[in-house]
């Protein structure tokens, strides 16, 4: 019970802190503590998403080593690659970057709504038609 008040209350804090971060960046004064604010609220998300571990059913446990090790392994690999490219990329393609990454993190939304659209086409074939306009969004 403690644990969901936890998680609760550090999604509370991270939402704070991105809304911060997104009205410190309004300014080119303040735009870079607004990066910082914003990217320490990314940092209290991912660290409330790691307390769910504690929260697992039994049967889930065994697994759950293996699971944190594969996170970590991801987190870290692309942190790596989005720091090393950040650095190597000119001011000038930073737009072409961003595309990119938003374009890599649509791709997978659009593949993991595909089958439950497809499955939607069973009961309705209003709700294929609603869920592919907003997976192509």
């Amino acid at each position: 019970m403690f644990s969901a008040f936890l998680i609760d209350a550090a999604y509370f804090v991270a939402a704070f802190l991105f809304l911060y971060g997104l009205k410190r960046m309004a300014s080119p004064v303040t735009a870079r503590s607004g990066i910082i604010v914003a990217g320490g609220g990314m940092l209290v998300a991912v660290v409330a998403a790691f307390l769910y571990g504690f929260d697992v059913s039994p049967r889930a446990e065994a697994h759950l080593g293996t699971n944190l090790f594969l996170l970590i392994l991801a987190l870290g690999l692309g942190t790596g690659w989005a720091w090393f490219s950040g650095k190597r990329v000119a001011m000038t393609d930073m737009p072409q970057m961003v595309a990119l990454y938003n374009g890599m993190g649509a791709a997978p939304r659009r593949r993991l709504l595909l089958p439950s659209c497809c499955r939607a086409m069973l009961w309705r074939t209003a709700w294929l038609s609603l869920c592919w306009q907003f997976s192509v969004v």
